[in-house]
Parts: C-alpha cells; structure tokens; sequence
C-alpha cells in the first residue's frame, strides 16, 4: 500500500474525515500521519514526509508518557527521515531517543531495540565516529546473541558492519576477523548461493586489496561473481560492481 500511487490521495482523505470527527489528539490522527509520511517517504518527498512524522510525534506525546512504544516508534521514523536527507547530526539525536525509551520499557534481547542500534552505528560511520559505532554495534551484536541463534543472518548483518567500520579505520586485521565470522555462518546457515554469502566475499576481497593482498583479494572478487552470475541479471549493479574490482 505504502507504494500505492492511489494510497497519498486515499490517506489524505482519511484525514480530512478524522479532522472533522474525531479530537485533535485522537491516536488514529498520529497513525494516519505516519501512514501520510511512509507514502512521501517512499516517493522520496523528505520534507513532507518529516512533517506528518512530526505531527504524528506531537499526537503520540500528548497522549502517551515518554517510556511508551508509540513515541519511541515515532522518533525512529523521524530519525530515519533526518538520516535520508543527510542531517546526520539530527537522526543521531532522535535516533538516541528511541533507544532511549526502549531501553526503559524492553527487554535488552527485545528486537525492537536491536532494531535501532545498527542505524545509530551506521550514521556514527558516517560522521567519521567510528568509535561510537563500533559502540553501538557491540551492543547490537550482544542484544542479537541473546536472542537469535549464533547462525542467525541478522548476525551477518552486524559482523559485515563491524568490518565496514573496522576497514574504514584501516584496522584490517579486525576486518578480516568479523568477516570470516560472517562467512562462517553463512556457509552453515545459508545457501551457497545466498547474496550475503557473496556480498562477504566481496567485501573481503576489498579488505586483501587494501592491504596489497590482490591474489587473495582476487580470489575471493572471483568468489562473489560466480554466486553473483547465477542469481543475478547480467545489467545487476552489484555484478558490475564485482566486474569493475577484479579489473
């Protein structure tokens, strides 16, 4: 629905309705707002999407205390939103917040809040804090483990960014090693054709690149084309991107 052409105009009209029958603060405005904002999100309009996330934000906190999952949902939306259109500095901030309140109200295995660790992470990275990500992925990766089974793909996920962080800090040695991780429960866990499996290969073969390694880094470049050449189409970005390292 939320890719709906029709869903904006539909939504919208639902609004209108409530506007006219329902209070101000009622909680089925917050959810129609946040509904109006994943539609512009999902089309790319940043702007409008930030504004009926705020105005479900601003509902949700007239209605619920500040230790409520509805809040906290609202937050990581908005923090999502500031994320998309590169204001790192403010999706750190409401991204924060929601692992704020879900730390006071979930479990610490929950997966609502694991789910808002590796976003906080991901825009450290990209602030250049690699410290506060690595940070932030550890306690993500002891949430998971808690969890998920140690062969779990969400496992994967985490292992590749703590690579990706760990490469960009240029400590290959620590990159390899989260790698390898990541690999080996792809093997036991995932089909050997499996993307992951070839998205690893591929990120090791940058990790041998970077250190002058190139007949490792091109051994594991060739790893990923060949899962890549049977499960993609020959025009598939990720396949050029595979053709164009081993060049």
């Amino acid at each position: 629905m939320v890719n709906d052409p029709d869903a904006l105009s539909m939504y919208q009209k639902v609004l209108q309705s409530q506007q006219r029958s329902i209070p101000p603060n009622h909680s089925n405005l917050a959810t129609t707002y946040s509904k109006i904002g994943r539609v512009h999100e999902s089309i790319g309009k940043y702007t409008s999407a930030f504004s009926a996330f705020s105005k479900a934000l601003e509902i949700r906190q007239t209605i619920f205390s500040d230790n409520h999952t509805d809040p906290a949902t609202a937050y990581n939306n908005i923090g999502r939103i500031y994320h998309l259109m590169n204001d790192y500095s403010n999706a750190l901030s409401s991204n924060k917040k929601t692992i704020e309140i879900r730390k006071t109200i979930l479990p610490l295995d929950c997966t609502g809040l694991a789910a808002a660790l590796p976003n906080v992470g991901s825009i450290c990275q990209k602030i250049d804090n690699c410290s506060i990500a690595l940070s932030f992925y550890r306690e993500e990766l002891e949430n998971d483990s808690k969890s998920l089974h140690s062969n779990h793909d969400d496992l994967i996920s985490i292992y590749n960014n703590m690579s990706e962080t760990y490469r960009f800090m240029e400590d290959y040695s620590n990159a390899l090693s989260y790698l390898e991780k990541g690999i080996h429960i792809c093997q036991s866990y995932l089909p050997l054709n499996h993307p992951s499996l070839a998205h690893a290969y591929n990120n090791m073969g940058l990790v041998y690149n970077s250190i002058r390694n190139f007949d490792s880094a091109i051994l594991f470049y060739k790893k990923a084309i060949e899962i890549r050449e049977k499960i993609l189409l020959f025009d598939h970005s990720s396949l050029a991107i595979s053709y164009n390292n081993i060049s």
